[in-house]
């Protein structure tokens, strides 16, 4: 467009590909993109220049303040990073070797280190300009001045969610530039040095194309063994709950949530008191497996609930992010460049908007884990309602069968587990990654339970020296796969199909019925139920409409129901098989209760049911 056309006829591109300053808080964008980490041209013509300067406000075109990771996601304020150092202390672990190794790694250190580069001859920041007034940059003492007479680059300060240590931030205000050059202070002023052993790295981004907030963290641990750790997370917060018609429509949905866990917490509290009453133990209702995981699912749900509640306030009422932030007194200082604005108040806010932000998102991940946690328990709750199914239950009643004989294996697999996890971490673990220690050990031995060993299989064939080492890998290998891998999983096997084969004897002539059959009888009785629930409801809340249409219920007497429940002793007569209706099973739950339903007293155009007459009976006892 115009805009564009007239932007790049101002702007001077480099030559070359070399020529392009990059830096970590920058990157290169294809030509199309109007963000670019260009130079603006200076020109003698003030009108052209100003037609730049104009330009450069436009929000799209914003070079100095706008940032992306990728090209959605913008960074809000900058990267911060965060160094903790040790100091020195005497090796009281050496013993008789203390003359070896003469200083071993004690407390955190708390004093300025490193250089400005900037004052240092050799440097390629050094300017003999700003070197020639350095009391205008520094203060001329020993918290600032080393005994070289070069000011100290870095200084310690607490921040919000880090230990004390030395924050350094790239501001989103620095263009491409001057963000290479502060890459070069880090460099040659020794911000990373011997005694470094923490290295922070956290960003926080906006996506505005989905609402959400992204918490990025990587964690550099330099460990006295020598190795680095790296931990790194990524986790996510949504920014603008409850502010589309979506939005509206979930909100809806969690209320209806929030109602059906109310009412299952009534009736498992209803049912408690129900087993107190009869047992007077106040521990009896937890004393069935199935209503220890019904309680536990509650639980999730509850605390899952709060969790959501204060993460909608605090996102709503307490989150309060600035594209960004007044941290360093002036990016474009010749010395000094780490100079805090008032007083380190613009720092502490970075630190503290990231730490909420963290906190915040941490809460998120923990909330997805416990949701995730409870569909687990939420399927096990669905297949113990499926216990009542002559074949959809025999999963369940299987486990139950074999519980104590699944718990037995448990305990012995999990001993020699372990065992073989000490002995691999103590013959393999100097020169093997993954049997480094007793629980990565553990960890690839269960993979290796299931048949995933792809990993410490390509281990153990780099190791080709000395021969004894060969040797006893290959004989630990093999005798795990003897042991655990061939004999213990085919005992599991064996325990889950014994249990399965009693539950099918239990009742060996059961008459087994198809699937869709079953669906269709359970149609029919719910159908058939229901109809007859609407009818009696009718008859007992509108009895004139009953009278006037002819139907009113007569008394029966003594003989005409002795005579129809002698008729009931006998077996109930076979239902003549159609096209349209198939009979049910005998040993069928529904079915059964069909049939019953069926053996009733005529007594002109009124009919009187068993469970009718039970409820008669009942009351008038």
């Amino acid at each position: 467009n115009d805009l564009s056309k007239e932007y790049w006829s101002k702007v001077v591109l480099p030559e070359t590909e070399e020529s392009l300053p990059h830096a970590g808080c920058c990157r290169t964008l294809p030509l199309h993109h109007p963000i670019l980490p260009f130079t603006v041209a200076s020109h003698s013509d003030q009108q052209q220049q100003d037609s730049v300067n104009s330009l450069s406000q436009d929000p799209r075109l914003n070079i100095s303040s706008t940032r992306f990771v990728t090209t959605t996601n913008r960074i809000l304020g900058g990267l911060l990073l965060h160094v903790e150092r040790y100091k020195t202390s005497s090796c009281e672990k050496a013993g008789r070797l203390k003359d070896l190794y003469t200083s071993c790694r004690g407390g955190n250190l708390e004093s300025a280190y490193g250089m400005d580069p900037v004052f240092q001859p050799g440097s390629s920041l050094f300017s003999s300009q700003a070197s020639g007034s350095r009391d205008t940059f520094y203060k001329d003492d020993e918290q600032n001045i080393n005994q070289f007479g070069v000011p100290f680059g870095f200084r310690f300060l607490d921040i919000a969610g880090h230990d004390v240590g030395y924050p350094v931030f790239f501001d989103v205000d620095l263009d491409a530039e001057q963000a290479a050059k502060w890459v070069t202070y880090l460099k040659e002023g020794n911000y990373l040095d011997e005694f470094t052993y923490l290295l922070s790295v956290s960003l926080v981004t906006y996506n505005g194309n989905l609402g959400v907030i992204t918490y990025f963290h990587v964690h550099f641990e330099f460990l006295s063994s020598g190795g680095i750790k790296v931990r790194k997370s990524l986790l996510h917060l949504i920014g603008d709950l409850y502010a589309t018609s979506f939005d509206m429509v979930r909100l809806s949905l969690e209320l209806l949530l929030v109602c059906c866990v109310a009412t299952n917490w009534y009736t498992e509290g209803k049912e408690y008191m129900e087993i107190y009453k009869k047992t007077k133990d106040p521990f009896g209702y937890f004393h069935k497996f199935s209503n220890v995981m019904d309680t536990a699912s509650l639980l999730i749900f509850l605390v899952s609930i709060l969790q959501w509640v204060a993460m909608v306030y605090f996102t709503i009422f307490q989150l309060k992010l600035k594209t960004s932030y007044n941290v360093y007194q002036d990016l474009n200082s010749n010395g000094n460049w780490l100079l805090l604005a008032n007083d380190g108040e613009g720092l502490q806010e970075v630190a503290n908007s990231i730490d909420q932000v963290a906190s915040f998102a941490a809460l998120m991940d923990l909330y997805t884990f416990l949701n995730a946690l409870n569909i687990l328990l939420m399927t096990m709750r669905a297949l113990k309602l499926m216990d009542f199914h002559p074949d959809v239950g025999m999963i369940t009643r299987t486990v139950r069968e074999a519980g104590d004989d699944l718990i037995n294996f448990a305990v012995l697999s999990l001993t020699l587990i372990f065992g073989f996890a000490m002995m691999g971490s103590f013959l393999f673990g100097s020169y093997i990654g993954s049997m480094s220690n007793i629980g990565k050990a553990m960890q690839t031995l269960l993979l290796a339970m299931v048949g995933e060993f792809a990993d410490f299989s390509i281990e153990m064939s780099l190791v080709e020296e000395p021969f004894s080492a060969v040797l006893s890998i290959y004989l630990y290998f093999w005798s795990y796969m003897l042991l655990v891998y061939l004999i213990l999983l085919n005992a599991l096997l064996a325990i889950i199909v014994a249990a399965m084969d009693v539950i099918k004897h239990v009742d060996p002539h059961r008459e087994r019925t198809h699937f869709v059959a079953e669906i269709g009888d359970m149609a029919y009785y719910l159908a058939s139920a229901g109809l007859h629930h609407c009818v009696s409801k009718i008859k007992e809340r509108v009895p004139s409409w009953y009278a006037r249409a002819g139907l009113q219920e007569r008394i029966l007497n003594e003989d005409e129901i002795l005579a129809q429940i002698t008729l009931w002793r006998k077996p109930p007569p076979a239902i003549a098989s159609t096209s349209s209706y198939r009979r049910p099973s005998k040993y069928s739950i529904l079915g059964r209760n069909a049939l019953l339903e069926r053996r009733i007293m005529r007594m002109g155009a009124r009919k009187l049911t068993v469970s009718q007459l039970q409820r008669i009976l009942t009351e008038a006892r």
